[in-house]
C-alpha cells in the first residue's frame, strides 16, 4: 500500500490526465463547450486539491533536491504542468486571481527546474491575467520577460504571441503608434514560422490600433483577415472576437444593420463556448446600437446583464467599456445626473488602472455633458486636459470630437472667431476620414459662416 505522499501523487497526475483531456476537447469540440465546462466544473474540486498539494510539496524543496531526487523531480514538473494542462479551460471558466494563483505556483516550480520554455508560458499567462485586472504595468513586465526568454530559446512561435501582447499592453495605454510597431513585428513572425492562429491575432490587434486611431476602413480590413483565419483554423472564439471587431468597426462607420449582424454572431458564439468576457462585450455593443436608435429600455437590460457578467469574471478592461456606454445611454435619455456618475466612474478606474484611452473617453463625454448643461467655463477647463491626453495618445478622432464640443460652446458664448476655428478643424477630419457626420456638420459649420459674413 503506498504512502500519502505517493497516494497524494498519485492523485495529481490522474487529475493532470483529466484537465489535459478536457482542455483538448474544450479546443477542438466546436459544439459542446458548455458540456466541456460542465465536465470541468465537476472535477475541479479535486484538481483544486491536487495542485494545491503539488505547490505545497514543492516550496519546501530546493533546486538541489529537485536535481538529486527523481520523486522530487516529478512533483516539480507535475506542479509546472497543471496550469498548461488545462490553459484554455483556466482562462473561460475561472477568475482572474484564481488564474493568477495556478500560473504563479508553477513558475516557481519551473524556474527551480531551470525549465526556460515553460518559464515563458507561465509568464506569458501571468500577463494575460494581470492584464485583464487592469494591472497594465505588470502585465507589461511579464511579457518583456516572457519575450527575453523566448528571444534566448529561437522560440519564433512564441517570440510573436509575446510581441502582440505587448502590442496589445501598449494599446492599453493609450501608446498605439508603439502598439502598431508590436504587432508587425509579431505578424512578420507568425508567417516566417507558418503559425497561422498568430497571424491571426496579429491582424486583429493591428485592427484595435487602427480603430483607436479612428482609420475605421483599415481596421475593417485587418479584422476580415482575423475573421478568415479564425474560420480556416477553426478557433471559435478567434471567430468570436473577430465578428465582435467587426461589428464595433461597423458600428463607428454608421452601418448598424451589418453591426448588429456581427455583434449576434459574435454573442452567440460567447454564449456556446461560456466565454463571460466576449459575452459581456457583444452585449456591450448591441446595447450601443439600441442607444442610438433610442431603444433605451432595451439598451439598459443589456448593459447591466453585461456589467454582471464581466464583474463576475473580474475583466476590468471590459468594465470600462461598459461604464462608458452606461454614460452613454443616461446621457442620450437625457438623464445628465446618473450620466455624470458613470463617466467618473469610468475616469477613476481609466486613472487606477493607467488606460489613457479610456481616461479620455470619460473626459471627453464628460465635456459633452458640461455644455449641454450649459456648464461652459468647467466643460472648457476638463476639454483643456482631455485635449492634452488625445494628442498624448494620438487620437485624432477624439481630438476631432473635441474640437467640435468646444466648438459649439465658444459658438454659444459668443465667441464666434474662436468656434470657427474649432469647428474648422473638427469637420476637416471628419471629411477625410468619411466621417458620418461630416456633410451634417460641415452644414452647421457653412451657417455659422454665413451669419459671420451676413453681420
Amino acid at each position: 500500500m503506498p504512502d500519502l505522499k505517493t497516494a497524494a501523487f498519485r492523485h495529481a497526475a490522474h487529475y493532470l490526465q483529466v484537465l489535459d483531456r478536457l482542455n483538448d476537447a474544450f479546443i477542438q469540440d466546436g459544439g459542446n463547450q458548455a458540456d466541456v465546462l460542465a465536465q470541468f466544473d465537476a472535477e475541479l474540486g479535486n484538481a483544486r486539491l491536487a495542485q494545491h498539494w503539488l505547490f505545497q510539496a514543492s516550496q519546501t524543496l530546493s533546486a538541489e533536491d529537485i536535481e538529486a531526487d527523481h520523486f522530487n523531480h516529478a512533483i516539480a514538473d507535475l506542479c509546472n504542468a497543471y496550469p498548461d494542462a488545462a490553459a484554455y479551460l483556466l482562462n473561460a471558466h475561472l477568475p482572474p486571481e484564481e488564474r493568477l494563483r495556478w500560473v504563479e505556483q508553477a513558475l516557481s516550480a519551473s524556474q527551480k527546474l531551470g525549465n526556460d520554455r515553460t518559464s515563458q508560458a507561465h509568464l506569458g499567462n501571468l500577463g494575460l491575467a494581470y492584464s485583464q485586472q487592469g494591472e497594465l504595468h505588470q502585465a507589461l513586465s511579464c511579457f518583456e520577460q516572457a519575450l527575453a526568454l523566448a528571444e534566448n530559446l529561437g522560440d519564433e512561435a512564441h517570440q510573436s504571441a509575446w510581441l502582440g501582447d505587448l502590442g496589445n499592453i501598449h494599446a492599453a495605454l493609450g501608446e498605439h503608434r508603439q502598439a502598431i510597431q508590436y504587432q508587425e513585428k509579431a505578424l512578420a513572425l507568425a508567417k516566417k514560422s507558418g503559425h497561422l492562429r498568430a497571424e491571426g491575432h496579429a491582424a486583429g490587434n493591428l485592427g484595435v490600433s487602427y480603430a483607436a486611431l479612428g482609420q475605421h476602413l483599415s481596421a475593417q480590413r485587418w479584422y476580415q483577415q482575423y475573421l478568415e483565419i479564425a474560420r480556416q483554423t477553426g478557433d471559435r472564439r478567434d471567430e468570436g472576437l473577430s465578428l465582435l471587431n467587426l461589428g464595433f468597426t461597423a458600428f463607428d462607420l454608421v452601418q448598424l444593420d451589418l453591426a448588429r449582424e456581427y455583434l449576434q454572431q459574435s454573442l452567440e458564439i460567447a454564449q456556446d463556448l461560456g466565454n463571460d468576457d466576449l459575452q459581456s462585450l457583444a452585449l456591450g455593443g448591441l446595447a450601443d446600437i439600441a442607444i442610438d436608435q433610442q431603444e433605451y429600455e432595451q439598451a439598459g437590460g443589456l448593459l447591466q446583464e453585461a456589467l454582471e457578467s464581466c464583474r463576475c469574471a473580474g475583466d476590468v478592461m471590459t468594465e470600462l467599456r461598459i461604464l462608458g456606454s452606461l454614460g452613454n445611454l443616461h446621457n442620450a435619455s437625457e438623464k445628465h445626473a446618473q450620466a455624470f456618475l458613470y463617466y467618473q466612474q469610468q475616469a477613476e478606474l481609466a486613472e487606477k488602472i493607467g488606460s489613457a484611452p479610456h481616461l479620455c473617453h470619460a473626459q471627453i463625454n464628460q465635456v459633452s455633458l458640461l455644455r449641454k448643461e450649459g456648464r461652459s467655463e468647467e466643460a472648457l477647463s476638463l476639454a483643456e486636459t482631455a485635449f492634452a491626453l488625445s494628442r498624448q495618445i494620438e487620437s485624432l478622432a477624439d481630438e476631432a470630437f473635441l474640437n467640435w464640443q468646444v466648438g459649439l460652446i465658444y459658438e454659444n458664448l459668443g465667441q464666434i472667431k474662436k468656434a470657427l476655428a474649432h469647428l474648422q478643424s473638427a469637420v476637416e477630419y471628419e471629411i477625410e476620414n468619411n466621417h458620418p457626420d461630416a456633410q451634417k456638420d460641415l452644414a452647421h459649420l457653412n451657417r455659422l459662416k454665413g451669419r459671420v459674413q451676413a453681420s
